[in-house]
C-alpha cells in the first residue's frame, strides 16, 4: 500500500477521539498538528479585533469579542491603537501564552477563500505545503505501516541529536521557547568549522519549529563566534529563516 502513494503527502488520521494532520516526506513526519476532538483548535477561526497595543516588528496585541487578548503579526505602521481589524487565528492558547494570529488585509480574497472550509482544510491551507495529495487514514492503517508513532513521539522530545554531532535542547516556557545549541561530542578545530556548525544547527532548529508548530518568541543560544563571522551568520539567519517562516523576524544579538 505504501508503494502506491506519493513520496510527499498530507495524512489526515482520526483515531481514539484524536485528530492528527501530518505532512509526510520520505516516510517521515516533517510537520504535524494534533488535537483531541472534544477540544477543537481555534486555528483557522476569523474574528473582528481591536488593537490595544503596538509592539516592535509589526506585532500588536488585540482584543476580540470575549475579551481574549491575541498577538497579531504583520501589522503595518499605518494601523494605530483602537483600530478595528480582521484577523485569523494561527495557534491555540498554551501555558497562558497569548493566541497567535495574522492580519487579514481589507478587500483581500483570502477570507472568502477560507470561510467555507471545514476545520481540517482550513489548517491544511494555513500550515501545510501547497498542492500535496491529501490522504484520509480513517483506520490508522497508513499511520501504523509508516511507523509514524515513533516520529510523533520523537517530535515531542526536548533533546534532538544532530547527524554530524552536537545536540539541540528545546524547552517551552510561558514567555518564549528556548533552544540551546550544544557542541557535545563535536570537535571544533577552526572558526569556519564553528560557523558551518551554527548554520546547520539553525536549519535543524527551523525544521523543528515547523514540525512542532511553535509560535511566538523563540530564543536560540548559539555557540560563540568571532566578530568577523557574526555578521556573516547574522545575514545567514535572516535569509535562511525567511525560507521557513516567511513572516518571521530574525535578530542576532550577543
Amino acid at each position: 500500500m505504501i508503494n502506491k502513494i506519493n513520496n510527499h503527502f498530507i495524512l489526515v488520521d482520526r483515531c481514539a477521539e484524536e485528530t492528527r494532520i501530518v505532512e509526510v516526506f520520505d516516510k517521515k513526519i516533517i510537520k504535524l498538528i494534533t488535537w483531541f476532538d472534544k477540544n477543537p483548535p481555534l486555528i483557522g477561526n476569523i474574528y473582528n479585533a481591536v488593537i490595544v497595543k503596538k509592539l516592535n516588528g509589526g506585532v500588536a496585541r488585540a482584543k476580540i469579542y470575549d475579551k481574549s487578548i491575541l498577538t497579531i503579526r504583520g501589522v503595518p505602521n499605518s494601523i494605530k491603537v483602537n483600530t478595528s481589524v480582521r484577523i485569523i487565528v494561527t495557534s491555540d492558547k498554551t501555558n497562558n501564552k497569548p493566541i497567535q494570529s495574522k492580519l487579514i488585509e481589507p478587500n483581500s480574497k483570502f477570507e472568502e477563500k477560507i470561510k467555507n472550509l471545514d476545520q481540517i482544510n482550513k489548517i491544511i491551507l494555513l500550515f501545510f505545503s501547497k498542492k500535496l495529495p491529501i490522504i484520509k487514514d480513517e483506520f490508522s492503517i497508513l499511520w501504523h505501516e509508516l511507523n509514524l508513532d515513533k516520529c510523533y513521539l520523537d517530535a515531542l522530545k526536548s533533546k534532538i541529536k544532530l547527524n554530524k554531532g552536537g545536540v539541540i535542547w528545546i524547552e517551552k516556557t510561558n514567555a518564549a521557547t528556548l533552544i540551546d545549541i550544544d557542541t557535545k561530542n563535536l570537535s571544533i578545530k577552526t572558526e569556519d568549522h564553528m560557523l558551518k556548525f551554527c548554520e546547520l544547527a539553525f536549519v535543524k532548529c527551523m525544521e523543528e519549529i515547523k514540525l512542532r508548530n511553535i509560535g511566538g518568541m523563540v530564543l536560540i543560544d548559539f555557540p560563540k563566534l568571532s566578530n568577523i563571522r557574526r555578521k556573516t551568520f547574522s545575514n545567514y539567519l535572516a535569509e535562511t529563516g525567511k525560507k521557513y517562516i516567511c513572516d518571521g523576524i530574525f535578530f542576532w544579538f550577543f
